[in-house]
């Protein structure tokens, strides 16, 4: 029993990093965790038998974690299950070890193949509908539609080619840019309503994207502005 608790112990600090690595779609690293613990498991002398299955449901519960956010079919998963019932009836750890290795391969297939596109949409309109909350971040987001924060972060950058936040950043700063050359409103209040805390983090953020703080932009477009309407009376 004490042998037993203290596999336990040793796989269970690892579940979150292999799901993880899973949604990442990060294989090998994926695989290095389930070999890390059947190494763990083969320094054990007793109840292998118990050990095995322990290491095999185990892994099987996390994947289908995962397996439910991106798939419906999982009977492929459950005739796995029984095959590895087999191997763990025989003590055979490399068996089991592989069968857990396909469980791992047939899910990143699955996310690779998923069609996101829908998701990734109904995502868009959130933030675009939020940008202006200062919570506003990529746990919050993944919390709202019921996923992994790294699965979230994964599947909007394959789709957008951005991350999640810089996304939130671009539409923050693009309608700054608006509200900075239609509106007379401060700076600072422009921040606070496009989802900064305050003026200083908002000015940095903007100056990144636009080489330019808020206020040289605004008097850059006041600039060019009252030579247009200059220019405009000439021709009256």
């Amino acid at each position: 029993m004490k042998q037993l608790q203290i596999f336990y112990s040793y796989y269970f600090v690892r579940e979150k990093q292999l799901t993880s690595l899973i949604m990442l779609n990060e294989t090998e690293q994926s695989k290095k965790i389930v070999e890390s613990v059947f190494d763990e498991l083969q320094k054990n002398t007793s109840r292998l038998d118990i050990l095995l299955k322990t290491a095999f449901y185990d892994i099987f519960g996390t994947v289908l974690k995962v397996v439910h956010e991106i798939m419906k079919d999982v009977s492929e998963y459950f005739e796995i299950a029984k095959l590895a019932d087999v191997a763990i009836e025989k003590c055979d750890v490399e068996a089991v070890k592989e069968l857990c290795f396909e469980l791992i391969t047939i899910t990143q297939i699955g996310i690779t193949k998923k069609d996101h596109a829908p998701a990734i949409e109904k995502i868009i309109e959130y933030i675009l509908a939020n940008y202006d909350n200062p919570s506003l971040t990529v746990s919050a987001i993944a919390d709202k539609f019921g996923i992994h924060p790294n699965y979230l972060s994964n599947i909007f950058k394959a789709h957008k080619g951005v991350t999640v936040m810089n996304y939130v950043s671009d539409v923050r700063i693009s309608k700054s840019k608006d509200m900075l050359v239609r509106t007379r409103l401060t700076v600072e209040q422009i921040a606070l309503q496009v989802g900064y805390t305050n003026a200083h983090t908002f000015t940095r953020a903007f100056k990144k994207l636009e080489n330019i703080t808020p206020t040289n932009f605004r008097k850059r477009f006041d600039d060019w502005h009252s030579r247009e309407i200059k220019q405009a009376r000439k021709f009256r």
